[in-house]
This record gives C-alpha cells, sequence and structure tokens, in this order.
C-alpha cells in the first residue's frame, strides 16, 4: 500500500508553521515504514500566520501530489525526489534527493532550518538519485579506528589548507569513479576494483583528517571554515558505508585478499588492506601530489 498524507494538499496549504511541524513529524513516523517514498518540496512557503520555512509533502507521485508540482514546477522554489528515511545511532536521518524543479539542495536545506528543528529529524538533500547504502553496511568493519589514528598523526605536520585540497580532490575522484556506481542499481559486484576501494577509503580518510584538524585550529579562525567542515561531517556516515558497500562487493567477488573475519583484529584487517592495496596506493598519492601542484598554479594565475 503506498503512503498517502492523511490531509489533503489544499489543507495542509492553509495551515500554519507550528501545525504543520506537529502534523509532518507524525507523517514522518508513518512514512519511515514505507522505505523510499515521493516528495514535493517548497523551499520557501508562507504559512497563514506569515511564517516563513521549507514546506515537504510526502506520497506517491500521482494524482494530487503530481498535479501539485506540475503547476508549480517553473518556480524557483519547487523541486521533487524521492524521499528514504534511515535510522542511525542518533536518531533518524530523511534523505531526499532531488531530481526535478528549480530549488536546489542547499536552498532546501537553508530554508528549512526552523522546520528541522521543529522536527528533530536530520534532513539530507542530494541531487539525483539516492544512494544505494543500507544500513546492514554498518556493520561491515571497514578499520575506522586504524584511519582515526593513522589521520591523527598525519595532521600534525600538514596545514588546514592542503588537508582541505586533499579532501577536495579525494571526494571528486569518488564523484566521478565511485558514485556512479554506487548509484546504479544494475552495477553488478563484478564490476568494483580494488582502485574502487581504493578511493573510497582515501575519501573517508581525507574527511576524517578534516574534521581532525579543524580542532588544532584556534577557535577565532574556525569561522572561515565552517561550511566546509560542516559538510564534511554531514558526508562522513556516507562515506563509511560507501567503503562498507565496496568491500562487500569485493569480497563478494575474491578480488582481494581483504578478509571479513570478525576473529580477526581491526589491525589485522588494516594491514591487509594495506598490504593488497600497497601499488595503488602509491600511484594515488603521486596523482595527489600532481593535482595540488596543478590548482596552486591556478590559483597562482588567478591573482595575476
Amino acid at each position: 500500500m503506498a503512503f498517502k498524507h492523511k490531509k489533503e494538499i489544499e489543507e495542509i496549504l492553509t495551515m500554519k508553521f507550528e501545525e504543520y511541524a506537529k502534523f509532518l513529524k507524525k507523517e514522518i513516523a508513518r512514512a519511515a515504514k514505507f522505505g523510499t517514498i515521493d516528495a514535493v518540496i517548497c523551499s520557501q512557503h508562507t504559512f497563514a500566520d506569515n511564517k516563513e520555512a521549507a514546506l515537504i509533502l510526502l506520497g506517491n507521485y500521482t494524482g494530487s501530489l503530481a498535479q501539485f508540482f506540475k503547476k508549480n514546477k517553473a518556480e524557483k522554489n519547487f523541486a521533487k525526489g524521492q524521499c528514504l528515511f534511515e535510522k542511525t545511532a542518533n536518531g533518524v536521518t530523511m534523505h531526499i534527493a532531488i531530481n526535478a524543479g528549480k530549488a536546489k539542495p542547499d536552498k532546501i536545506k537553508k530554508g528549512g532550518k526552523k522546520l528541522w528543528a521543529k522536527l528533530g529529524v536530520d534532513s539530507q538533500f542530494h541531487k539525483g538519485e539516492l544512494p544505494q547504502l543500507s544500513q546492514e553496511l554498518d556493520k561491515i568493519d571497514i578499520g575506522v579506528r586504524a584511519l582515526e589514528k593513522t589521520t591523527d598523526t598525519d595532521n600534525d605536520q600538514i596545514s588546514i589548507k592542503n588537508v582541505i585540497k586533499t579532501y577536495q580532490i579525494t571526494r571528486q575522484q569518488l564523484n566521478v569513479q565511485v558514485i556512479p556506481l554506487i548509484k546504479d542499481k544494475n552495477i553488478l559486484d563484478q564490476q568494483y576494483t580494488p582502485i574502487h576501494l581504493s578511493i573510497a577509503k582515501r575519501s573517508l580518510a581525507a574527511t576524517m583528517s578534516l574534521i581532525d584538524k579543524i580542532e588544532e585550529i584556534p577557535l577565532k579562525k574556525r569561522a572561515k571554515y565552517q561550511s566546509i567542515v560542516e559538510k564534511a561531517q554531514e558526508d562522513l556516515p556516507r562515506l563509511k558505508r560507501i567503503l562498507a558497500k565496496v568491500k562487500k562487493a569485493l569480497m563478494a567477488t575474491n578480488k582481494t585478499d581483504i578478509v571479513l573475519n570478525n576473529a580477526a583484529s581491526e589491525e589485522e584487517q588494516n594491514k591487509a588492506i594495506q598490504l593488497s592495496l600497497k601499488e595503488i596506493e602509491q600511484e594515488f598519492t603521486r596523482l595527489d601530489q600532481l593535482q595540488v601542484q596543478a590548482l596552486e598554479i591556478i590559483d597562482s594565475l588567478k591573482k595575476q
């Protein structure tokens, strides 16, 4: 049975902000049991009491919901997409992947600050399709503690600017070479390679490094990096699952000697990763250095 709001859209649109927030909180509790559902979003809706905030309508993209979006899709504040509710250690995360309309994910996130605070739900907005990432991936050991120790040690000798550059480069590599595989439901385990694992691991490590490094920066200087650090913190749980998914796929096809063994210590598993990917890591380090140099040259040219 498809999810449907307990009130008609016309009635929802006439609500005051507080009334709508309470209504949506109850609807989210119901919707979370339905898996992936459709959503129509207005990043800046004016409620009956003249308060402005984001508006989200959940349901099946047919009938009145589809008609409502088609009527407003030319407006800059409107978008539609797919919604998935994820239970985490910190509560519930609402993922919405925008696939049509003019409203951008960052505008929706910003416009809904008042609403998210009322709902008590972590809201994440993506461009494109929802990542195919299951909660079951959290059970796979990806050597997080070993990565934390490594990044903490390495950070002592690296400037915040270089940490950010590494973070940006590794995220770009992930976006280009790994994310498309994750998003495509038709991708088979056999299509993942140790290179994908290396990219995912490096992106996670660089993200953890950035979050760790900011703690070493004086409080007065942290504001400068606030937005990029917040993005890194939001991405962290998803990046862990991406690494776990790639590792799981490689194990399923026996393309790597990484052993998923609960009896093995985290240190032993991390050594296995390092041994199997040593040559790939060295090559990516060389590429990173070249990319950093290229970025520095571009920056200098811009200043001339």
